[in-house]
């Protein structure tokens, strides 16, 4: 019953309402949003910003893994993907928050895989036998290793060729919503001075941050009624941190004070296109892939302006993204996205920025 209730809601359209049916798990799961259309929405044909590389990365390379969640790029240009094995995020995988697959252990394969930017050709894998449900994955300045976990509500660094993390962060297993627990959290951003924001999460409307050695620092943004943060882009050249407010189809930037804790929201741009799932900054643009409300517009990329939201660019893969859900870019010249859908023979797309 829950589910047809559900498809009944996604049929009525109330979703983009701001409605969501009981359980709430049962809105959470990013299967229910995972759609093909052959629709799409008219960019500014005059200022085509991102030129697909189709052939990359190499076939099969992820044969048998159902769902990538994450992409980052480290400094060599290098691709880390966080991906979920044989596990996909369903309506069995939560209960009133709590994650309850833990019978079936931890992914037993790498979890997290490194990637030739130019041949697309696996360099080594890591991260097997630790994670659940993988989220978000982010390189700090020293290369170190952020990852979220949303089955277990926990954040781990790992230093560079290091499988034991040097932080943990959250209860496992423990969703809650104190200096010490998470409730899926989403991602990750650290800033030079080593100080981590955490988007915290699926059912908390905060940012978290913690010292560069994991104390407690502070908490963000909850007065401003987030729904789902799910992505972070810091852009300290400008002292922002910029969020993803997901499901109310918003782009939030927040100044970054001297201590590092978030000042006032300076930026609040709606995106028309749909909800945006993962953003990455560029200069004065801001990237974001989407994922329309209804199976009326296809889920796209768009490239804004970071001052106002205006739409600049809509770009699409070749075959079409199914539910993109991270992105990364690489000094500024190449940009990657994620995708967990189940419709999508490519996990993962390579695009070049050509402004």
């Amino acid at each position: 019953m829950a589910i047809e209730r559900l498809l009944l809601c996604l049929s009525a359209g109330c979703l983009a309402a701001g409605f969501y049916p009981e359980p709430a798990e049962y809105f959470y799961p990013e299967q229910f949003l995972d759609y093909q259309t052959n629709d799409k929405p008219g960019g500014n044909e005059n200022k085509k910003m991102s030129i697909e590389e189709v052939k990359w990365p190499v076939e099969n390379t992820f044969k048998n893994i159902l769902q990538v969640a994450g992409v980052e790029v480290d400094k060599w240009g290098r691709v880390h993907v966080f991906h979920r094995g044989d596990r996909m995020w369903d309506d069995r995988s939560f209960k009133s928050d709590v994650y309850q697959l833990e019978e079936l252990g931890p992914i037993e394969i790498d979890a997290v895989l490194i990637l030739d930017p130019s041949s697309g050709e696996l360099i080594r894998g890591w991260g097997k036998n630790r994670f659940y449900l993988p989220h978000g994955i982010t390189l700090d300045n020293r290369e170190n290793s952020w990852v979220t976990d949303v089955a277990l509500h926990q954040v781990f660094k790992f230093a560079v060729n290091n499988e034991e993390p040097s932080i943990v962060l959250g209860k496992k297993f423990q969703p809650g919503s104190d200096q010490e627990h998470f409730c899926k959290p989403t991602d990750v951003a650290v800033a030079s001075s080593g100080v981590v924001y955490i988007s915290d999460g699926y059912c908390n409307s905060r940012i978290i941050a913690f010292q560069p050695d994991g104390t407690f620092f502070g908490e963000f943004a909850q007065s401003d009624e987030m729904n789902i943060p799910h992505s972070l882009s810091l852009i300290e050249e400008r002292k922002l941190l910029c969020v993803a407010d997901r499901q109310n189809a918003r782009i939030l930037c927040y100044s970054l004070k001297e201590d590092n804790s978030l000042g006032e929201l300076i930026i609040n741009n709606g995106v028309s296109v749909g909800f945006p799932y993962a953003i990455a900054s560029k200069g004065e643009y801001m990237f974001a892939v989407t994922l329309a409300s209804t199976g009326k517009v296809a889920a796209v990329g768009i490239t804004t302006k970071l001052k106002d939201g205006s739409l600049i660019d809509i770009w699409d893969s070749k075959e079409r993204f199914s539910m993109p859900h991270d992105m990364a870019l690489s000094n500024g010249t190449f940009l990657y996205v994620a995708d967990v859908g189940k419709f999508t023979p490519k996990k993962l797309f390579k695009f070049k920025i050509t402004d």
